[in-house]
């Protein structure tokens, strides 16, 4: 699954929809066959939400369904295809607006390269939290 991921290719969209992300979770937690001990949703990205709605919203319904949320943004620092303004405090963006819950944190990946380190520091920092 892996060498899936890192020989896909990296797809941009005019639109970032972590509220849609958010929804689209929300259902999946506890529909298989196991339970775990927590429920921990990661979002990653490079730009704030601009599309399906308030974020915040779907924050407070993952929230109240006893899901945590972390973050996970990328400062790249580059103007999109489409001309889209930079979020330069991306990152405070997403700890006021995305992240919540008991334990809830961010780590900031400073670009598309370090992404790697930023991921590995959020899953040590995840399995070393007690549920």
């Amino acid at each position: 699954m892996a060498r899936r991921l890192l020989d896909h290719p990296i797809r941009t969209a005019r639109r970032t929809s972590i509220t849609g992300a958010i929804l689209h979770a929300i259902p999946r937690f506890g529909s298989g066959p196991y339970k775990g001990m927590r429920q921990v949703l990661d979002i990653s990205g490079d730009g704030p939400n601009n599309d399906g709605g308030p974020v915040d919203l779907a924050r407070d319904k993952a929230l109240a369904a006893g899901i945590v949320i972390n973050g996970l943004p990328i400062m790249n620092g580059k103007q999109n295809t489409w001309g889209f303004p930079v979020l330069e405090d991306l990152d405070r963006y997403y700890e006021g607006c995305v992240i919540g819950g008991p334990g809830s944190f961010v780590v900031v990946a400073e670009s598309f390269d370090t992404f790697g380190e930023a991921v590995r520091r959020k899953l040590i920092l995840e399995i070393a939290q007690k549920p």
